[in-house]
C-alpha cells in the first residue's frame, strides 16, 4: 500500500490506525506480562515486543507519517531498562 498514491482521507485514516496500534502495544498489558513471567518467557515477550515497535516505527518512515511524540523516547528508554531488569533475574 503506497500512501503517496491515497487520497489525503485515507492517508489520514491509515495514519490514526497505525498510531492507535503503536499504542496498544505500547499500553502495558499486566495479565499478559505476568502469564509471561510464569512461563518463563518474559524477556522473549519483551523482545518481540521491541521487535514490533521498531517495525511500525518503520512504517511511519515508509509511508512518510509525522507523529512525534514525546512517549517514543520515553518508551524506547523503558524497553532498555526492562531488558536489562530480565537479564539480571
Amino acid at each position: 500500500m503506497n500512501l503517496v498514491a491515497m487520497n489525503s482521507d485515507k492517508k489520514d485514516s491509515y495514519a490514526r490506525a497505525l498510531k492507535l496500534f503503536t499504542a496498544s502495544v505500547i499500553k502495558p498489558d499486566h495479565d499478559l506480562r505476568r502469564i509471561a513471567n510464569d512461563y518463563y518467557c518474559y524477556e522473549e515477550l519483551m523482545e518481540i515486543r521491541f521487535h514490533c515497535l521498531t517495525y511500525l516505527q518503520s512504517l511511519k518512515e515508509i509511508h512518510e507519517i509525522d507523529m512525534p511524540d514525546e512517549s517514543d523516547e520515553l518508551e524506547a528508554e523503558k524497553i532498555r531498562l526492562e531488558k536489562a531488569a530480565a537479564r539480571t533475574s
